[in-house]
């Protein structure tokens, strides 16, 4: 997908989602309890998206999604359509394409917005955009 963006010229946002306090539910309900969540929230979220985007398992409780021709702000509503219809709550960081990005460099941004979302509570989704106000309001103060 990165490559036909930069072929094409065309817009493409990459999120990673979190499931909030995935480990608890591990641990109180036991593992077989929380791959059953993994897959209802899977199929949840496949019936959520369009059938250009991607959707993939990153690891234990978070999820890559990959949205074609999708700027920052309407992946932003998808994240909150995710969230509404997800029965477990979750956490995203957005990132959107840049020219010269590598799969990488993107999920890179993506996960330190994931970070922030996490760090101001949980719940919460974080566009890359949001994270660099965030960090340059911090520089600001601290000169």
């Amino acid at each position: 997908e990165i490559a036909r963006a930069e072929r094409q010229k065309s817009l493409l946002s990459v999120a990673i989602v979190d499931l909030d306090h995935f480990k608890f539910v591990n641990d109180t309900r036991g593992h077989a309890a929380g791959d059953e969540l993994l897959v209802d929230i899977a199929e949840r979220w496949k019936s959520a998206l369009r059938t250009v985007d991607l959707m993939a398992r990153y690891g234990g409780d978070e999820f890559v999604l990959v949205l074609p021709d999708c700027m920052l702000e309407d992946a932003d509503k998808v994240l909150k359509r995710l969230q509404t219809s997800a029965t477990q709550g979750c956490s995203a960081g957005i990132a959107s394409w840049r020219k010269g990005d590598t799969a990488s460099t993107i999920l890179a941004r993506a996960d330190k917005a994931l970070y922030k979302a996490k760090q101001d509570g949980r719940g919460r989704i974080v566009n890359e955009i949001d994270d660099l106000v965030y960090n340059h309001k911090i520089c600001y103060i601290m000169n």
